[in-house]
């Protein structure tokens, strides 16, 4: 793990110290937590979020394409995706191995309303929790290409509705047809479908 990575894992550590929220389970808890976020970071081409948050991240540690919000949890011994009864959930979870001096491994993922339907039980500490074991998640090769296809799909909703400006602002013959509100309106709509991909 990069030395930044360490620090604003130990940043995090120091900021939510005493949370009633705060589960500490094991020594180095935010470090190895901070070790699976960043391996899913490279994974999907995105930076680890670094923002340091007194109130929590709200069970979301990234937002991929089409806006899914993704919970990484890192395990030394990942035998299964938890999570705590009562906490909010992501629409996607991610399972994430730790191996050692920062960093980790990708198992596997699950589709939050999957985790929500198993029946939470006592997994240790008096924490109830839902749980899927690790021999059910999905492959990440399976995320991948849902990512890419996703990235695809993007572009060609893009290209459709640039040709489609072009074809209402410009006709066939080349003469102006919509009026330069709908062309900023329209010019909008592009701007937003690229900046949610």
């Amino acid at each position: 793990m990069q030395e930044d990575f360490k620090t604003h894992a130990d940043d995090r550590t120091e900021l939510h110290r005493n949370h009633s929220s705060q589960r500490i389970l094991v020594d180095g808890h935010d470090r190895i937590g901070m070790a699976g976020e960043a391996a899913f970071a490279k994974f999907c081409g995105q930076e680890p979020d670094t923002e340091l948050r007194p109130g929590g991240d709200k069970g979301v540690d990234f937002t991929i394409p089409l806006n899914f919000t993704v919970d990484v949890k890192t395990a030394c011994r990942p035998l299964g995706i938890l999570h705590e009864e009562g906490k909010p959930f992501a629409d996607i979870f991610v399972l994430a191995g730790y191996e050692g001096d920062g960093v980790a491994t990708l198992v596997g993922w699950a589709w939050g309303t999957e985790l929500k339907t198993t029946t939470p039980r006592n997994f240790g500490h008096d924490l109830i929790n839902h749980n899927i074991s690790a021999t059910k998640l999905k492959p990440m090769d399976g995320m991948a290409e849902r990512l890419d296809m996703s990235k695809i799909n993007l572009r060609k909703k893009i290209t459709q509705k640039i040709l489609k400006t072009q074809e209402l602002m410009f006709g066939t013959g080349g003469s102006m047809r919509q009026s330069l509100e709908e062309r900023v309106a329209t010019l909008r709509e592009i701007m937003e479908l690229i900046s949610d991909g």
